[in-house]
């Protein structure tokens, strides 16, 4: 068992950030921001959405993607989601663009790429990348910072043997991801279909969570998890509190506050944030379909006001209620709940093994 910091065993560059609109769709893979940010591991021949952009020789050369780099996204609108870290697994040429950064190791013999890309996005490790973001409306991270971060490294025989616990759980957490994202389309465009002759408020309790001061939150998380930005979005606590749950699995809530238009359903914890929104005439399900409309949304967009944080509280007086149909909607709704609570324990297993194994 080796424990080294980044900047010990190779380093870090940026990518290209001069980009002409008429050279996209040619030439070589060009991996963006999502690319990174949405993939574990890197593959041009797996993603369908990578683009191709035709660049020069020597632009090639200073911006290459070698097999097993680390690819890490260095700016987000939200601190939670800075350094999401992606590793390249093909050996055709491609390059990446300058909001990100690239990690090329000095000796890469000791290195499983698989077991790199599941490390970084551990517990462990986004804990550590997340306490260097810097920034206020937008934040960013050092490559200096990057350094820092501490990876933990077993054996090249163990390292396999954690590929192989791992992977099994890994396909299970993608097969979740996907059909969430397919249930909660069927939603958005089942709710395109629907008309409106009625405002949101005249049948649905928008409760506010409580807002607390800086001397309740703990750190015990055996406590009550406090339901804040990074909470709604990803489900991970990050603050914990000594009051009993006020909001559960299956509560729907909207966040008017900071993140307008963000909703979740399928997180039990001290609600501080967001509103839960109740109603004894139409279904969790039905408010659901209302909270996706493109309507609602736009509504809640059009009067979202700040400069640096964003409030919307306005716009529950003006968001519609469509006449959605509750033996349709609430069946793909109990499916959600149900996948978003699978796929939530699956990565926390995920996470814990990786870390039990590498102790």
């Amino acid at each position: 068992m080796a424990i080294y910091k980044l900047g010990e065993i190779g380093t870090f560059k940026g990518g290209i950030s001069t980009l002409k609109k008429d050279k996209y769709d040619k030439g070589i893979y060009f991996i963006n921001y999502m690319d990174i940010f949405n993939n574990v591991f890197i593959d041009n021949t797996k993603i369908k959405t990578m683009r191709l952009y035709d660049a020069t020789e020597a632009d090639i050369n200073k911006y290459r993607v070698n097999f097993g780099d680390i690819l890490f996204t260095a700016s987000s609108e939200k601190r939670e989601e800075i350094g999401m870290t992606s590793v390249f697994l093909n050996n055709e040429s491609n390059i990446f663009n300058g909001f990100s950064k690239v990690f090329k190791f000095n000796d890469k013999s000791h290195f499983n790429p698989k077991y790199l890309a599941y490390y970084f996005r551990t517990k462990f490790v986004r804990d550590q990348i997340v306490s260097f973001a810097t920034g206020y409306t937008r934040y960013n991270i050092s490559q200096k910072d990057l350094e820092k971060i501490i990876l933990v490294l077993p054996s090249l025989e163990e390292q396999e043997k954690i590929i192989d616990i791992i992977e099994p759980i890994e396909k299970q957490i993608v097969y979740f991801e996907n059909l969430i994202l397919k249930l909660e389309s069927i939603l958005r465009q089942y709710s395109k279909k629907l008309s409106s002759n009625e405002k949101m408020i005249n049948i649905v309790n928008f409760d506010r969570g409580v807002v607390l001061k800086s001397e309740n939150f703990k750190i015990d998380k055996k406590i009550t998890g406090f339901i804040d930005v990074r909470s709604l979005s990803e489900g991970i606590f990050t603050k914990y509190v000594d009051f009993l749950p006020n909001s559960f699995i299956s509560d729907v809530l909207l966040s008017l506050d900071g993140t307008p238009g963000r909703v979740s359903y399928s997180i039990e914890g001290f609600n501080g944030y967001a509103y839960n929104l109740k109603s004894n005439k139409i279904s969790k399900g039905q408010i659901l379909v209302d909270l996706i409309n493109e309507k609602n949304q736009k509504i809640i967009f059009d009067n979202s006001q700040g400069t640096t944080i964003k409030h919307a509280s306005k716009a529950k007086n003006k968001m519609l209620h469509f006449n959605s149909k509750q033996e349709i909607v609430d069946p793909i709704f109990k499916i959600l709940v149900g996948s978003k609570q699978v796929k939530t324990k699956l990565e926390m297993i995920k996470s814990q093994i990786i870390l039990l194994l590498i102790k």
